[in-house]
């Protein structure tokens, strides 16, 4: 699964791909939420982790991961 997470006063975005369903991802906000945790952690398909400041988060996006396309696309 992809997640877009934006960040207040930042142009960026962070994107990275999960192992993690919705399901789930819903779930570890919605405890943050609740539990007034300061940071929400991420962790990619590549074991990498990303901790986000609950307060900077402006948005969460999940999306389903886009197979690849092989060859030339026209």
């Amino acid at each position: 699964m992809q997640i877009s997470i934006g960040i207040t006063n930042s142009p960026k975005e962070l994107t990275f791909e999960s192992d993690a369903d919705y399901s789930s991802i819903s779930e570890q906000l919605a405890e943050a939420c609740k539990n007034n945790s300061e940071t929400v952690t991420f962790t990619d398909t590549k074991n990498n982790t990303y901790i986000v400041t609950r307060s900077s988060v402006a948005y969460i996006q999940l999306g389903a991961v886009e197979s690849r396309k092989i060859g030339f696309v026209g």
